[in-house]
C-alpha cells in the first residue's frame, strides 16, 4: 500500500486528507486521546505496508512495533509540526523503532555483533529520547525551532530561513549553537551524539 495519498498538482483529496489529520493531531496534542486513537487507526494499512516492505511478518512483532512508534510519537508529540504530512512523521519514527526492536526474519533476536552501531550513532533507548527531550526544552526558543524544522521535520535550511526572516548565515549559527548545545548537555547526561542532527 502506498503512502496513504500524496500531493499530485491540487489534488483534493490529499488537501482534504491533510486537512483531518491536521485537526486530529491538533486535538491529540491538547489531550484527546480519542484523536489520537482514530488517527493511529487511520493509518494502520499504511503501517502494516511498513511492517511488510522491513520484513516484519509476525503479528505480535507488528503490535510490538506498533505500540513502541505509538509511544515514540507520544514523546515528540508537542513538536510536531502540523503543516508536515502525519503519514511522513509515522515513516521515519517507524524507521527508528524498528532499528532498535525488530528481530531478524528468523523471529530470533538479532546477535549483538550484528545490531552493534557505529560509536558516533546515538542509541535508541527511553533513556535517550527522555535526555534528548531534556536537553531539547533547555535550548532557546528559536533554536529549538530552527532544530526540531531542521531535524525532525527535516525542512530545507532555505524554507526555515525565509520563514524566519534570517539570513542563512544567522540561521546557520543559530542550528549550529543548537546541536552544539544538545551534544553538550547530553553529554553531561552520559550520551554521545556524534554527528547526530547533522
Amino acid at each position: 500500500m502506498p503512502e496513504p495519498s500524496s500531493p499530485r498538482g491540487g489534488d483534493r483529496a490529499w488537501a482534504d486528507e491533510l486537512e483531518r489529520d491536521r485537526g486530529l493531531l491538533r486535538a491529540w496534542r491538547e489531550g484527546d486521546a480519542a484523536s489520537g486513537y482514530e488517527l493511529m487507526e487511520h493509518y494502520l494499512p499504511y503501517f502494516r505496508s511498513l511492517c511488510f516492505r522491513a520484513g516484519v511478518h509476525d503479528a505480535d512483532a507488528q503490535l510490538d512495533l506498533f505500540q513502541e512508534v505509538t509511544l515514540r510519537l507520544l514523546q515528540v508529540l508537542p513538536r510536531l509540526r502540523l503543516e508536515q504530512s502525519f503519514a511522513g512523521y509515522l515513516r521515519r519514527v517507524f524507521t527508528t523503532a524498528r532499528r532498535s526492536a525488530t528481530p531478524s526474519r528468523s523471529g530470533q533476536p538479532l546477535p549483538e555483533v550484528v545490531d552493534a552501531r557505529p560509536a558516533d550513532d546515538p542509541v535508541d533507548t527511553a533513556e535517550t529520547w527522555s535526555a534528548l527531550a531534556y536537553c531539547l526544552e533547555r535550548l532557546a526558543e528559536r533554536e529549538r525551532d530552527v532544530f526540531d524544522r531542521r531535524v525532525l521535520n527535516e525542512e530545507r535550511f532555505s524554507t526555515i530561513s525565509r520563514d524566519l526572516g534570517v539570513t542563512l548565515n544567522h540561521l546557520y549559527v543559530l542550528y549550529h549553537r543548537a546541536r552544539q548545545k544538545l551534544q553538550e548537555c547530553m553529554q553531561r547526561k552520559g550520551f554521545d551524539l556524534g554527528d547526530a542532527g547533522e
